[in-house]
């Protein structure tokens, strides 16, 4: 969940603004309210080149969610997002998902304990078996690139 204490759905208390590179909805010359829990992750779909239209965070009441164009769906299920259940838009343009930067929603691929369970392994390969074997993990793992 994030860090939201006294937000209610609908208040704008702990949001930024942005400019939507895209200027998906057309308004304010692409500068879009985000909410502040989940911003980083919005910008970095942006960069993916992935078009969204809104999202929230939930505020720690409910899920949270990132609407995008359906032409966005394949790109967001290659990047590890799930589809939001309880979303169906009738409008057969949009497309719903859970954030992946919340780490209580039952539908992240990779949890908080499997990234620290593979953190404490690199960090037990690095000391026992020596340098290869760690550039061998962080490879593996995605967190070494050139």
């Amino acid at each position: 969940m994030c860090n939201c204490k006294n937000i209610y759905i609908g208040n704008y208390k702990r949001q930024v603004s942005m400019k939507d590179p895209f200027n998906t909805r057309n308004r304010n010359d692409g500068w879009v309210c985000i909410d502040i829990c989940i911003c980083q992750e919005i910008a970095e779909l942006w960069n993916n080149g992935i078009r969204t239209i809104e999202s929230c965070c939930g505020h720690n009441t409910k899920d949270g969610y990132i609407i995008t164009l359906i032409e966005d769906k394949e790109k967001m299920m290659r990047l590890g997002y799930t589809r939001h259940k309880q979303w169906d838009h009738s409008e057969k343009t949009l497309t719903c998902f859970y954030p992946l930067s919340h780490f209580s929603t039952p539908h992240r691929k990779t949890t908080r304990w499997g990234t620290v369970l593979i953190d404490c392994v690199i960090i037990i390969a690095s000391v026992w078996s020596g340098w290869w074997l760690l550039l061998l993990l962080l490879c593996v793992t995605g967190r070494y690139e050139k």
